[in-house]
């Protein structure tokens, strides 16, 4: 009678605990650029706008496995939607190192999942270590439980930008939980051009000049160049590239005063790196929405044609609607952005309409 007992206890024990997958197992999709994978299977990431999807049938539940970084205070806002559902989301690392993201689910039914990071905390290190990160240690589902093929996008998309790709105050002024890289142009240009998007947005970041966090130039001819690298350690993969590439630099080195002539040195150096990084990728440099370093970028655009005639790299001038209300620094903000720079929610949604209008005779 114990022994029967014993046996019903652990298989009670087997069902509750469930079963855990790695991140890394290939029914899982992660944004390609934005995440790396180390010999654990583990994931990890220090960019808002990074996001995994994957289906799962057979299970009730559903849970996300971390590794904290060893940060005390709130640094990051994670968040998720099953089956297109509304979005949920806690903050790190207060949620501890299980999150649930569902416990209630129909077995019978097929469910989508999708897993992102909303926004994390400016002015921490986040190259030499980093200090603060998201990783992804496991996915578990009830026992019995299992990965489908989830649906994804045709295209792939990579984002070089700065504190306006990563939603920086696009929320309101205030807390780092106003920010939201997933209600900014990016997310929405993805969307239209049917693209799944790595999205790489350092706040401070320029061609030239550091972003907050440490965070290298984005191009640097005698350093470290932060668009070829993940942090510190890893170096971003490009043995398979992306079909579209967009950067839209040039702010903060405009903010910081830095002459256009030591700008465009910079401007083409990316120009030529990610060329030879991507040889078939269509490449699309933006100059940036308040119009900032606008005659570097021209100038390193022009240089870099005449000797190349590279008909899938292009230029791309959204011109003086897309500049309204984003083109100055205004403490008291504009009717478009808290600040004069960063544009707040439905504006930068929009401006995604001004980029899809100016790459679309090129797609």
């Amino acid at each position: 009678m114990r022994a029967t007992l014993l046996i019903l206890l652990l298989s009670l024990v087997i069902v509750t605990e469930g079963v855990s997958f790695k991140p890394s197992h290939p029914l899982v999709y992660r944004t390609e650029w934005n995440w790396f994978n180390d010999s654990t299977g583990s994931i990890q990431s220090t960019n808002p706008g990074s996001y995994i999807k994957f289906s799962v049938k057979n299970t009730h539940s559903v849970s996300i496995g971390l590794s904290l970084p060893l940060i005390k205070d709130p640094f990051c806002t994670i968040a998720w939607s099953i089956d297109f559902g509304p979005m949920q989301s806690v903050v790190l690392p207060e949620s501890g190192e299980t999150v649930q993201l569902e416990t209630n689910l129909d077995r019978e039914t097929v469910h989508s999942v999708y897993f992102f990071i909303k926004n994390i905390r400016q002015g921490l290190n986040r190259w030499y270590g980093p200090e603060e990160y998201v990783r992804i240690t496991g996915i578990q589902l009830d026992d019995g439980g299992s990965f489908v093929m989830t649906e994804l996008q045709p295209k792939r998309l990579l984002v070089y930008w700065d504190s306006i790709g990563e939603g920086i105050q696009v929320l309101g002024s205030g807390h780092f939980t106003m920010c939201d890289s997933h209600v900014t142009w990016a997310f929405a240009l993805a969307d239209v051009i049917e693209a799944e998007i790595s999205l790489v947005a350092w706040g401070g970041q320029g061609y030239t000049v550091i972003g907050s966090g440490k965070v290298p130039p984005l191009f640097n001819s005698s350093g470290v160049s932060a668009f070829q690298w993940l942090n510190s350690e890893v170096p971003r993969d490009f043995s398979i590239c992306p079909e579209y590439i967009v950067n839209g630099h040039g702010t903060n080195d405009g903010l910081r005063g830095i002459p256009p002539a030591q700008v465009a040195p910079s401007v083409l150096g990316w120009m030529k790196a990610m060329r030879n990084n991507c040889k078939q990728s269509k490449i699309f440099v933006i100059v940036p929405f308040g119009g900032y370093e606008k005659e570097a970028i021209q100038q390193a655009y022009k240089t870099y044609m005449s000797a190349t005639n590279d008909k899938r790299l292009k230029l791309i001038q959204l011109g003086a609607n897309a500049a309204k209300g984003l083109d100055r620094v205004v403490p008291s903000g504009t009717f478009v952005a808290v600040d004069g720079i960063h544009p707040i929610a439905w504006r930068s949604a929009a401006l995604a309409g001004h980029i899809v209008k100016g790459i679309a005779p090129f797609l």
